[in-house]
Order: structure tokens, then C-alpha cells, then sequence
């Protein structure tokens, strides 16, 4: 049984989800993807609420074991393109 990635973002994070979700996929990770289906405002605690019941409820990991090879693929790939967003130095 492959990893299960319970995903969902706010329109702020369309884009960053919508980047995340392939590479997830390629990675053999079964992705739940809860939303939002665009850039359209939309109350962010609607999709982390729908996350966390996933979790809770054993249908899928807000973190799997495939977040260490997702990260670093994500340093190499999305971050570079998202980074002014995204990424906040110390």
C-alpha cells in the first residue's frame, strides 16, 4: 500500500498545491486533494479542518514517509520558482 498525502490549500496557496500534487504522484504517493480548486478567495480553516479529518479518520497522512524525498525534490524543482512567496530567511 502506497503513502497516502492528505493535501488542501487556501487560494494563497493554489498555485504551490497545484505544483505539489504531481510531484507527489511521481513519487508513488496517493494524493487526497481537498481543495480549493482555484485561485477564488476561500476561508483557509475549511480546507486545513478537512485535512485534519482526514488524518484523524486514517484516510490519509497530512505527513507521510515520502516528505523527506518530496522535500528534496521540491529545494530543486517548486521552491526556486515560489521562494519570493514562500521562504522567509532569518
Amino acid at each position: 500500500m502506497s503513502d497516502i498525502l492528505a493535501i488542501a490549500a487556501d487560494h494563497g496557496g493554489f498555485d504551490l498545491k497545484s505544483a505539489l500534487v504531481p510531484i507527489a504522484q511521481e513519487l508513488g504517493v496517493t494524493v487526497l486533494d481537498l481543495g480549493t480548486r482555484g485561485r477564488e478567495s476561500v476561508d483557509y480553516p475549511e480546507f486545513a479542518d478537512a485535512v485534519a479529518a482526514c488524518s484523524r479518520g486514517g484516510r490519509g497522512a497530512a505527513f507521510s514517509s515520502a516528505v523527506p524525498a518530496l522535500a528534496s525534490r521540491l529545494r530543486r524543482t517548486v521552491i526556486p520558482v515560489f521562494e519570493p512567496r514562500c521562504v522567509t530567511t532569518a
